[in-house]
């Protein structure tokens, strides 16, 4: 049986090549003219697409691109901006906010401290940015992570939104086309509130040079006070000195909550021993 499928698969292929050897050459001519037309069309067809491809390629590098997006302040690191910025080469008009529930924030300035009971209320986001050229941006002061992290779970800290804006003006003479580019802005995802101050070199001698100032004020106070030979007028600036103090220690211990026998802020008095002066603290 299989020998006998094979004698005649072995058979049409000669009747095939003996079909063909009887075409005639202007058959052959005509059929290698088809072969050619299929050919260019193939090429016309791949040769569009490769167009279209590079022009849509083009568009999306050429049209404006907004995102929206939260980041520390550059002047105090627990403030938080909201920010929305032109990445694209071409200019974006009419951008617009798109919130299922807004960004919120805590009405600080009408707080009752006392019962730590702060309002929650939506950000003051405008209705519409006008225009954005590119690499432009526009910013918002949104919360305080410090006070955000005193309200907790009273305040939301997820928000899921979007921003739609055009690549032409309302009144332009081409048909303006919309984007719409989505974000996500989440408290959860920015850094620790707590901050590590790293002190370097120029800082800490920055800190030396400030205390040697406020040394040579002391000195230069002291040397004009010390001239004054009347009683109650040294009394008066003994008593400004002694005020100056105790301010600056209450606001230690309120800052650091230091203690109240602290060695540093102790008075000292000077005493005569041999017909030398000591200074004691006691």
């Amino acid at each position: 049986m299989l020998w006998g499928r094979a004698d005649r698969g072995i058979q049409r292929c000669v009747d095939w090549f003996r079909n063909v050897a009887e075409i005639s050459p202007g058959a052959w001519t005509a059929l290698a003219a088809w072969l050619a037309v299929v050919v260019g069309i193939a090429a016309l067809i791949y040769a569009w697409r490769q167009y279209q491809r590079a022009q849509q390629q083009t568009e999306e590098l050429t049209q404006p691109n907004v995102a929206m997006f939260m980041e520390p302040s550059a002047t105090d690191w627990h403030l938080i901006e909201l920010v929305v910025k032109n990445f694209g080469r071409t200019p974006a008009f009419g951008i617009r906010f798109e919130f299922a529930n807004p960004p919120t924030v805590g009405k600080y300035e009408s707080a009752a401290y006392e019962d730590r009971y702060v309002d929650i209320t939506p950000l003051n986001l405008p209705a519409e940015i006008p225009y954005l050229a590119p690499s432009q941006e526009w910013r918002i002061v949104w919360d305080s992570a410090l006070d955000r992290r005193e309200l907790g779970e009273a305040i939301a800290s997820r928000f899921d939104g979007a921003v739609t804006y055009y690549d032409e003006p309302k009144n332009g003479a081409k048909r303006r086309r919309q984007f719409r580019s989505t974000a996500v802005l989440d408290w959860a995802t920015l850094h620790p509130v707590e901050r590590l101050e790293l002190l370097t070199t120029h800082d800490l001698a920055r800190q030396e040079k400030q205390k040697l100032e406020l040394l040579r004020s002391l000195l230069t106070y002291f040397h004009y006070a010390a001239s004054e030979s009347r009683e109650e007028v040294l009394r008066s600036e003994i008593n400004k000195m002694k005020s100056a103090a105790d301010e600056l220690r209450e606001r230690y211990r309120a800052q650091y909550n230091a203690p109240v026998n602290n060695v540093a802020f102790q008075e000292a008095h000077t005493q005569v021993i041999n017909g030398r002066h000591r200074r004691d603290v006691v």
